[in-house]
């Protein structure tokens, strides 16, 4: 019993080996395997080679590999439609090779008993019985000779026409973009399909390292296996979408204002000792137009399990006594990042403004900053670099106070 594609086929052209003959191709070149086989070929070298994704866009790229996912299980449909459709055209072309031999034979067979008949009826009419009759008349003999080569004549025009359908649609098999060219249909399904399956898993190992290190989801990818993986892995990514459904009910987000100079209080604070300065040296760093600075965990995050920040402003303020907004350029730069190698992975600096009003608070200020993605805010080194005039002509130097706004999503400790 065949066991692949190539076995089946190669058993049928050597029963049939007109097959390749009538329809043009050697089927046996093809590979009709089903489009999710042979995944450890494309698909382990992405999970052995370099990322490409940013590992901290957990939700996007998440929502991006269902969609690859779901045209890859629409792709595959189609495709075991187009192996059914190759297989069944296969057989019917083998059908109707062997139909057309055996009426080539019925009617040589055929051919060969006329002539049989017609020596045997000359024969005849020249034979008489004991009793002086003829055994056969002029008349029956003619009769039986006509219908016989009327019957030869329906069998020959019968199997002509089945020849030049079966040539008909061969033809049609072979036209490029044909319907009915089912093989093409096929490869092109399959690139398709390695294409999608390839984003997908790209996309889900990323996924994968981003839930470890932004949600301390520990969840690997199943193994590659060349059977059936398209299961699996569509199986884990739904599985990861309840995942974080659940963390979201424990997570919660809020906004938080530091002030670099002034100081931020813990939320367990309960006097002044207990103030964590950001920036000792503010007027310094304040002349130098560069603040530089950290956001200890036990301090700024005491009770926040991973904390993460997705957007930030910038706010200043100043001692100018005017009722019209200051609006400084402002330049910041996010600690740097650990992925899953443990490769630093720097962040790039965010242009955005900071306005500032006379002895406003940062509630009173307008929005204006920049989004991120996950990013953990007490990694490592803040930087912030600010324009030594405002849009107004203020000099840096009246700058009181700068205010880092975080938005900022964790689930409680306590």
């Amino acid at each position: 019993m065949a066991t692949s594609f190539e076995e089946y086929f190669d058993t049928l052209t050597e029963e049939f080996p007109e097959i390749s003959e009538h329809i043009g191709v050697n089927f046996v070149d093809f590979d009709l395997k089903p489009l999710d086989s042979n995944a450890t070929v494309y698909l382990t070298p992405i999970l052995t080679g370099v990322r490409h994704h940013n590992i901290w866009l957990v939700e996007a790229l998440l929502d991006q590999s269902i969609d690859h996912l779901n045209n890859c299980l629409d792709l595959r449909g189609e495709g075991q439609t187009l192996e059914n459709m190759t297989v069944n055209y296969v057989l019917d072309m083998a059908l109707a090779i062997k139909h057309q031999n055996m009426d080539a034979e019925s009617i040589d067979t055929q051919k060969q008993d006329e002539t049989r008949f017609n020596c045997i009826s000359e024969q005849l009419e020249l034979t008489k019985t004991e009793e002086g009759r003829f055994v056969g008349s002029e008349n029956s003999i003619n009769s039986v000779k006509n219908a016989q080569n009327s019957f030869i004549d329906i069998k020959e025009r019968k199997l002509n026409e089945l020849i030049k359908y079966s040539l008909a649609k061969t033809r049609l098999s072979q036209v490029d973009g044909s319907a009915s060219n089912y093989l093409q249909r096929f490869e092109r399904a399959k690139e398709v399909f390695v294409n999608e399956f390839k984003n997908a898993f790209s996309k889900l190992v990323a996924v994968q390292d981003g839930l470890k290190i932004v949600y301390n989801i520990d969840s690997p990818l199943p193994d590659i296996t060349d059977s059936g993986y398209l299961d699996k892995l569509y199986l884990w990514a739904t599985n990861i979408v309840y995942q974080l459904d659940h963390h979201s009910l424990q997570q919660h987000e809020y906004t938080l204002y530091l002030p670099l100079s002034q100081g931020y209080f813990s939320p367990d604070a309960d006097n002044d000792n207990q103030k964590h300065v950001l920036v000792s040296n503010f007027s310094e760093q304040r002349a130098a137009g560069v603040f530089t600075f950290k956001l200890p965990k036990d301090k700024i995050f005491p009770n926040i399990e991973n904390p993460r920040f997705r957007k930030l402003s910038v706010l200043v303020r100043d001692d100018q006594q005017n009722p019209w907004f200051e609006a400084y350029s402002v330049n910041v730069i996010a600690p740097a990042q650990k992925n899953a190698q443990s490769q630093t992975i720097s962040q790039p600096p965010i242009e955005t403004t900071a306005y500032s009003s006379m002895q406003s608070m940062p509630q009173s200020a307008p929005y204006t900053g920049a989004v991120y993605h996950n990013i953990d805010p007490s990694s490592g080194q803040w930087q912030i670099s600010i324009a030594k005039r405002g849009s107004r002509n203020t000099d840096r130097a009246t700058i009181e106070d700068i205010v880092l706004v975080l938005h900022v999503a964790g689930i409680p400790t306590t």
